[in-house]
């Protein structure tokens, strides 16, 4: 009998958490001192909230979940994940509440949610995070993008024109991969116009030095 198209994401989704760390369990299976991370199936989660399809155990306490669909687009689904951050059992650890890391895939795409940045949003990542990954997260004072917003003044001493544009751009405008590509694309075509920029300067300071050695030797004569 073939696979639904459901229980082919979730054996791919079992793989990719195990290639990335984590035990995954069965609700009625669980043993949490099995390993450091444990992803426990189809996880009950309080009365509204559903059911998460894994829950993420980090050195026994919950640290996040996961929200499993069929191939296809993941459109609308971080919606859906969001729910999980509160729905908690009230009796159960965790590292922080409400739980702080979401994902969603369908065992092609994987998307994430860090809920400790100050605008939380989903993106595309290339596997699940390492436990040792996550651990180092929710144990920082402020994630990246909050750093990043209180990055010191840029020093433009030794960086082109068009190269601290680029930067301070890239710092201060929402990311983007298309946005991303064109600062790239801007810094390699400013960047090769500067250096032919100077180089001809260089070229005409070499003809100068040339005129003004010749016109010395001409009045020696």
């Amino acid at each position: 009998m073939s696979e639904t198209p459901e229980q082919k994401a979730r054996k791919e989704i079992d793989a990719d958490l195990t290639a990335a760390g984590w035990l995954v369990q069965d609700r009625d299976e669980i043993d949490l001192t099995a390993g450091r991370g444990v992803a426990v199936r189809e996880f009950s989660m309080k009365a509204g909230f559903g059911v998460a399809d894994y829950l993420l155990y980090l050195d026994r306490l919950a640290i996040g979940a996961v929200e499993a669909k069929a191939g296809g687009t993941l459109t609308g689904v971080e919606e859906q994940s969001a729910k999980y951050a509160a729905g908690l059992p009230d009796n159960l650890p965790a590292h922080k509440r409400p739980l702080p890391f979401l994902f969603e895939s369908n065992g092609s795409v994987t998307y994430f949610t860090n809920g400790l940045d100050p605008r939380p949003r989903s993106r595309e990542v290339f596997n699940f995070p390492r436990p040792d990954t996550l651990a180092e997260l929710v144990t920082q004072p402020s994630q990246l993008r909050a750093r990043l917003k209180e990055l010191p003044p840029l020093d433009e001493s030794k960086l082109w024109k068009a190269q601290a544009q680029a930067i301070r751009q890239a710092c201060f405008w929402p990311a983007s991969r298309q946005r991303e590509k064109g600062i790239n694309q801007r810094i390699r075509h400013f960047g090769r116009h500067e250096r032919l920029e100077l180089k001809r300067q260089q070229h005409d300071q070499r003809n100068q030095h040339h005129i003004r050695h010749h016109q010395q030797g001409l009045e020696l004569l």
